[in-house]
């Protein structure tokens, strides 16, 4: 939760003043700063997520590759069914 700080130029001396001033400044450039780098940081890591993910089915596209495979050698490689007639 903010708190807002309300002061009138008449009750401070011009030199707190300034420097009231400028902490509020500050504040304020590095909230934004940190939002922006939040932000920032969250969209790079959306994008590496999103482009890896094929990363993640590669090995059991694999798996099932090496399957197929195999089980098409076996049928292509088995003898034909001898007939018992």
């Amino acid at each position: 939760m903010e708190t807002s700080t309300s002061v009138h130029a008449s009750d401070v001396d011009p030199d707190t003043l300034r420097q009231m001033l400028a902490e509020q400044a500050a504040y304020e450039q590095a909230k934004v700063f940190r939002n922006l780098l939040l932000r920032r940081l969250g969209l790079i890591a959306l994008v590496v997520w999103v482009l890896s993910w094929p990363a993640h089915l590669l090995p059991h596209i694999a798996l099932w590759v090496a399957l197929a495979i195999v089980a098409l050698a076996v049928v292509l490689t088995a003898p034909p069914p001898q007939s018992t007639a």
